[in-house]
């Protein structure tokens, strides 16, 4: 992950409002849209699970 990203991501976890913000953006749910593959962020939420337990084989291909 390069600086950018890390400092982007430390941003929206210090500021929840930021975070729901763009979440509810246009722009935001289209992006929850592709990456829940069109079936209710199942696939969405078996990735981050897997990602939580270390099994970054099953996110890695996105």
């Amino acid at each position: 992950m390069d600086e950018q990203t890390a400092r982007m991501i430390q941003q929206l976890k210090s500021n929840p409002a930021m975070l729901q913000a763009l979440m509810q953006s246009r722009d935001g749910q289209a992006l929850m849209q592709m990456l829940s593959g069109g079936d209710r962020g199942a696939s969405l939420q078996r990735a981050a699970q897997s990602a939580a337990k270390g099994n970054r084989r099953r996110w890695s291909a996105w």
